[in-house]
């Protein structure tokens, strides 16, 4: 991995848990984050997967290495609170701002609302990258599509297509 040009984000997944070896390991390789997120997505979001003192200590650990960290993991509305009190660099929420399942397309009065929670929740920092995030093709007659343009990935290497992430 050290070979490409690519900059690699571990996933670390946490239905299981996460042992603080495998955090510590993740943390002395050059990965410019971290993300902590859940393979599973009907077990709820991951503040039900893993409790609240666990994923701050999760981010503790990555910001003492000097990393970013980011979460997911069925994220919503309901979780700001909690993501507020941690502090991630960066979250991701696709469940929250799809039609149906997780890979359906992006709804824009979702999306909305969910930046107002945002900015309500005072994250003001993160939300014009939803604006960012959710962008208009022009080849769909105005729909809503998953994906990151060109402004939004300079001003984050992190950002990925198909979820909305919110990068500070």
């Amino acid at each position: 991995l050290g070979a490409t040009e690519w900059q690699i984000v571990p996933v670390l997944l946490a239905d299981s848990g996460i042992a603080t070896r495998v955090i510590a390991a993740a943390c002395v390789q050059p990965f410019p984050a971290l993300m902590l997120d859940t393979q599973g997505k009907t077990a709820g979001s991951l503040f039900e997967v893993m409790p609240l003192k666990d994923v701050a200590e999760v981010v503790r650990l990555a910001r003492t290495a000097g990393k970013r960290i980011g979460l997911a993991g069925a994220l919503r509305e309901a979780d700001l609170p909690k993501l507020h009190a941690v502090q991630p660099d960066f979250a991701g929420f696709r469940s929250a701002v799809c039609e149906g399942a997780r890979t359906g397309e992006l709804v824009g009065e979702r999306v909305r609302v969910l930046r107002r929670a945002l900015a309500q929740a005072g994250a003001e920092a993160v939300t014009s990258a939803v604006e960012a995030t959710a962008w208009r093709d022009p080849g769909a007659s105005g729909s809503l599509r998953s994906g990151v343009p060109a402004q939004a990935q300079e001003r984050s290497d992190l950002a990925g297509a198909g979820a909305a992430y919110f990068v500070d």
